[in-house]
Formats: structure tokens, C-alpha cells, sequence
């Protein structure tokens, strides 16, 4: 697919014209006329009348030609599918939208396609009988479009496209929505089908005997949604995936075939790429800025001729060259909640606009469920009611973030919080969980007796170390956790790591990875599929025996768990309708919370700044980022 997939307030952007006028000037006293002798004496002429000045209104607001955007980042790449950096997408929304995305509201929208094929509308069906049936998706270019070097844009692009990404010599950043796939097909010029695999088709492939248009084998070892392989398909039907209308693979067969696809990542086309989109790249300044100039005659009609992206090099800078009025707008990258007060003085100056919206991304504690304490749910338990998040948001985030509760946020089509359990903080119901386990909370730390091996008793405290990066934030917020725990009867030791020591293999000692750790504090991205077979089935608990492979890092193993998350996603009737899906989830966020494997702590804001004046720009909870609709902003100064 050309992007990664992952409800928020939608804010609307509006100027503001004022209008002036000067006040009309005052009339000169008469003068009387000079008199005559021996004549009587001549009354005063009238007065006469001062010209008025009409009101003289402010210039109206011109148009502008040329938006600069702000982010912290250098894309490492322009090249569709690979890498997955948030800098790369935020450009490719612009020259290389796709047929569908998400909008402002997290809806799934067309952009390049004439509708997003489901199967209410009759886009997508089922084909065939038995364990031959599977699902074909057709998809129709809206208008016809042109490469950006004039080139036809055809269905037959989307299959070069599919057969480039399925081939083991181009580096995809994630086959998980392809290996769903059995063929990519055109149907005519503007209008293509996706072919899902049926049961027979996954077995088969598990098998390595799978045959079609790709080379089926070279990825056997890794079939299967979970990435653990076909070879238990049997009986579950047709494969399906939640977003299967998002199977779109357009690339320019007639410039990239003629390329190596092992070549292709450090080609000069990785950075000035031909596209489809409403702009082109004009020039890509290392380290400085990427420069598109709009599409003549594109179906999207820009309304901005220029678009800038100003590299910077961090939060400070991005402030600083907003303050100058040097951009337009500031993109999710390198802006955050700390920097709040700095963004909303320039709010109040009346110069821009700040969007402080709820994302996808929520900040978490992972608990160790098989290590000691956390091996005891009402320690989890206590643990959980310990901590005031209300405190967090609002000392530290000022106000900006809400507190999470699941693993997805509140506006989530399938979330419900009446159904799950939620910890409100609560001193006392810590301590009372915690002396229902066993443990004296008189003491700080508290402590609890145990047997050991020999079976002498034994004396142990309320002990843990969280461990997590050595961002600054994130070692301010483990030191106010310390702080809050300890009322409660734990003792909260802290580790600081860097990133690629806290989330590195097993084999370069990643505490995550190999279960080593007792509590752990980072940030998951979920997205618009509230699936999470990968982190919390008993399958996906890194493990010596499966190469510590899975993302399970909490270890939980609940078979009604299990069931819920893997008929969520695979079973071909329920993971592709929302309605059936929904209560599925609801009862497995209420397993899930009721047996505490996580804390949820943050449900993070994506921070944008737009300048008044530059219309249908808002922020975004998805990962489509706030440029998904860049082909309609305008700006007027």
C-alpha cells in the first residue's frame, strides 16, 4: 500500500477581515462677508461645505502562491513503500495521494478512486463456494489521471505495482496486507481488482505449492496475518483483512521496469520520483527543504501553485521560524505538547492557529506478568489505581492530552467506555487490593512473607524498576509515577535506556524482547484496526522456543482473550464489518483491562500549527497526516 495504516474535534481555520474607515472631517465656521458703506448691510453668505472623504477599506486579502511547512524532519526517502517515516508520508500526500485515504474525522475517504469499494456499496464481494470462496475488491480511478511526466496513468500500473512489492529484492517496508493477497488483475484501463486468497489458496501456500502471477514460495516462511504462517488455515475460510479497500499499488511500470528492483531504494528516483499526485518535486535541497510546485491540469486542482517542506532541526527552531513568521505551517514532526505555552502565545498574537489533537499514539506501562510482583493481578490492580493521570495530563502536558484507558483512544468507532474497567486513582483502593494480596501497606515499602524453596519464610518489598528511553520527558513522567506509587506501598526504581538498548532484540539484550524487564514505559501506535493479535495473544509472547519473536512483551495468555482477537481478524465474516466486529472488541478491551497486562497512562496530541488565513487545513488523529487534503488548501494574507 503507498502509505502505513493507524475521532477526533475537527477545527476549522478561519480569517479574519478587518475593514477601516476614516471618519469624515469638520465643517469650517462661516466667515462673514466684508460690507459697504453707505449700503445696508448684506447677510452672511451660507456656509460652504467641505468635500467629505468616502471610507477607505483595507486592501482585501490576496491569494498566495507559495505555502512553507515546517517539520523536524528529513524524509530518508520518496520512494512509495519503502521506509515508513512520518516526514516521507506527509510529502507523498501530496504527489502521490492514493486511491483512498483517512480525513480529518478518521474517516476512509476517496481521493484518486471514485469511491472506496466496501461491501455495502457493492465495491467489494465474495466469489466462489466452500474453501474456494474468497473476496475481490474493484477499485475505478475517479478521472482519468497522467504520470507526472505525462505518461497514462492504467490499471495495469497497480499490478506492476503489487508484483514490484511482492518481489523479495525490493525492500517493503510490510508485506502483511500483501501476503493476504492472490493476484492483483486489470480489469481495463482505469479499473483494477484485489483477489484475497481462500482457504484452499492459504493452504497451499503454506504448503510452498501455491502457483500464480508472484512467486508464492520465497514467502512461505511468512504468511498468515500474525506473520506465524498458513499451515493451521484449515477451516477458517476465506482471508480477509479489515482495510481491504485500501489495495492500491500504482507505480510507473513504464520508468521502473526497466530497473532492478534491489537498485531501485538508492536510485536517483528515491529523490525526485514520478508520480501521479496534484504536485511534482521541483528540487530536493539536502538538509534543507523540498520544493512542489502544483500538477497543471491535475483532476485535484490544486488551489496553491508552490509548496515548500522547511526542514528544521527540532521544536525550538520550528518555534523560533513561527515567532519570525517564517512558515505558514508546522507540521506533527517535532512539535509536542512541552512546547504549549511558547505555541499558545502565538495563538493569542492572533498570527496562527494550534491544533493540539487526540491521536492514535498512547503512552503505556507494559507489566511483566510472569515476574514477581506483577505475577498477582491485584498487584497490577493496585499498581494501576495508583497512579493519578489526571495529575500527569495536567502538570505535565497542561491540559493538552487525555488520559487513556485502552489501547485505543475515546473516539474510537470501537471503544466503549461504560463496557470496560476503568481505574480512576484511588490511594485506598490501592492499599486495600494490595492487603488483600497479602501485603502489610503499613510499611513503605510495603512487604509480604513468603516461602521459599526450603520453605523458610521470607520477607519481600513492594519493589520494582521501571525501565524505559532516556528522553527527558519520558524521565520527568517516571519521576512523578515514583512519586505517586509510593503513597500506595510501592517502591518504583527507575532505568533509563537508550532507545535501541530498550527496544533492541533479544539477542542485543532488549529487556522488552526477552522478558527481562518488570515494567516497561513506551508508546504503541494503534490505528483505525482495532486488532492486536500481534501484542496480546498467547502465540505472540516472545518466547526461547519461537526465537523471541512476537510483541507480546506483557506475556498475557488468556485463551477468551485469544478467541476474541483472532476471530476479530480472521474470520472472513466478522473482521470486514464493523458492526460485528465492534462487540467483539468491546468485550476484549473489558478482558483485557480487567486483567491490568498494561497500564494505560496518555493518549498522545498530534501538535500542528496552521497561519490564519490558510483554509481547509486541521489536524489529524491518523497516520495520513495533516497533508491528506493538501490539493484544497488555500491561503490568503
Amino acid at each position: 500500500m503507498r502509505k502505513t495504516l493507524t475521532l477526533m474535534l475537527s477545527l476549522v481555520v478561519i480569517l479574519a477581515m478587518v475593514l477601516s474607515a476614516c471618519g469624515p472631517a469638520a465643517t469650517p465656521t462661516p466667515v462673514p462677508q466684508p460690507t459697504k458703506a453707505p449700503e445696508a448691510t448684506k447677510p452672511p453668505a451660507p456656509p460652504t461645505a467641505t468635500p467629505v472623504p468616502l471610507p477607505t477599506a483595507t486592501p482585501a486579502p490576496k491569494a498566495v502562491d507559495t505555502v512553507v511547512i515546517g517539520m523536524a524532519q528529513e524524509p530518508d526517502t520518496l520512494f512509495a513503500g519503502i521506509g515508513s517515516m512520518m516526514a516521507k508520508t506527509l510529502v507523498l500526500q501530496a504527489i502521490f495521494p492514493g486511491a483512498v485515504t483517512q480525513d480529518d474525522k478518521a474517516n476512509w475517504v476517496p481521493i484518486l478512486a471514485d469511491k472506496v469499494p466496501t461491501l455495502d456499496n457493492g465495491g467489494a464481494k465474495f466469489v466462489g463456494e466452500g474453501a474456494d470462496r474468497h473476496l475481490e475488491v474493484t477499485f475505478k480511478y475517479a478521472k482519468p489521471l497522467k504520470w507526472h511526466d505525462g505518461t497514462p496513468v492504467t490499471a495495469k500500473d497497480q499490478v506492476y505495482g503489487w508484483k514490484l512489492f511482492m518481489d523479495p529484492d525490493f525492500p517493503y517496508v510490510d508485506r502483511t496486507f500483501l501476503y493476504k493477497l492472490y493476484d492483483v488483475v486489470a480489469v481495463d484501463d482505469q479499473t483494477w481488482k484485489a483477489i484475497f486468497l481462500s482457504e484452499n489458496q492459504a493452504l497451499q501456500a503454506a504448503a510452498g505449492t501455491l502457483k500464480g502471477s508472484v512467486n508464492f514460495a520465497a514467502y512461505k516462511a511468512d504468511y498468515g496475518p500474525d506473520g506465524m504462517g498458513y499451515d493451521s488455515w484449515k477451516g477458517k475460510g476465506p482471508v480477509v483483512d479489515p482495510l481491504y479497500f485500501t489495495a492500491d499499488f500504482a507505480m510507473p511500470e513504464h520508468i521502473l521496469g526497466k530497473m532492478k528492483a534491489a537498485d531501485m531504494e538508492k536510485s536517483d528516483f528515491a529523490k525526485k520520483p514520478i508520480y501521479d499526485g496534484a504536485y511534482k518535486v521541483k528540487e530536493w535541497k539536502a538538509g534543507q527543504e523540498i520544493v512542489l510546485e502544483a500538477v497543471p491540469d491535475h483532476p485535484l486542482a490544486p488551489k496553491i501553485k508552490n509548496v515548500i517542506f522547511r526542514f528544521v532541526t527540532d521544536a525550538s527552531a520550528e518555534i523560533a521560524a513561527l515567532q519570525k513568521g517564517e512558515l505558514d505551517a508546522a507540521t506533527q514532526i517535532g512539535l509536542e505538547v512541552d512546547s504549549a505555552p511558547e505555541l499558545d502565545k502565538l495563538a493569542a498574537a492572533g498570527q496562527y492557529k494550534v491544533f493540539y489533537t487526540p491521536g492514535y499514539q498512547w503512552e503505556h506501562i507494559d507489566l511483566n506478568t510472569t515476574a514477581f510482583p506483577f505475577d498477582d493481578v491485584k498487584v497490577r490492580k493496585a499498581l494501576a489505581y495508583a497512579i493519578d493521570k489526571k495529575e500527569i495530563t495536567d502538570k505535565l502536558y497542561y491540559g493538552k492530552v487525555k488520559a487513556a484507558n485502552s489501547w485505543l483512544p475515546d473516539f474510537h468507532w470501537a471503544y466503549d467506555a461504560k463496557a470496560i474497567t476503568i481505574y480512576e486513582y484511588s490511594v485506598d483502593k490501592a492499599k486495600a487490593l494490595l492487603k488483600e494480596a497479602g501485603w502489610d501497606v503499613t510499611k513503605t515499602p510495603a512487604t509480604k512473607t513468603f516461602k521459599d524453596a526450603s520453605g523458610k519464610d521470607v520477607t519481600k518489598t513492594l519493589e520494582f524498576k521501571l525501565s524505559t528511553t532516556d528522553r527527558k520527558d519520558r524521565q520527568t513522567l517516571a519521576q512523578l509515577i515514583a512519586a505517586q506509587v509510593k503513597k500506595a506501598g510501592f517502591q518504583m526504581n527507575m532505568e533509563f535506556l537508550y532507545a535501541r538498548s530498550f527496544f533492541g532484540t533479544c539477542a542485543a539484550g532488549g529487556p522488552l524482547a526477552c522478558r527481562t524487564y518488570q515494567a516497561g514505559m513506551y508508546t504503541w501506535l494503534s490505528s483505525d484496526d482495532p486488532g492486536v493479535m500481534t501484542l496480546y495473544t498467547c502465540k505472540s509472547t516472545p518466547t526461547k522456543e519461537n526465537g523471541y519473536s512476537g510483541q507480546n512483551y506483557p506475556g498475557i495468555c488468556d485463551k477468551k482473550l485469544d478467541e476474541l482477537l483472532t476471530k476479530g481478524e480472521t474470520d472472513a465474516e466478522i473482521a470486514i464489518d464493523r458492526t460485528k466486529r465492534k462487540p467483539i472488541y468491546v468485550e476484549a478491551q473489558k478482558i483485557w483491562t480487567d486483567l491490568v497486562p498494561v497500564i494505560p497512562l496518555k493518549a498522545n496530541a498530534n501538535v500542528t500549527v496552521a497561519r490564519v488565513g490558510l483554509k481547509n487545513f486541521s489536524g489529524v488523529p491518523t497516520s495520513s497526516g495533516e497533508t491528506w487534503n493538501i490539493h484544497t488548501w488555500e491561503l490568503v494574507k
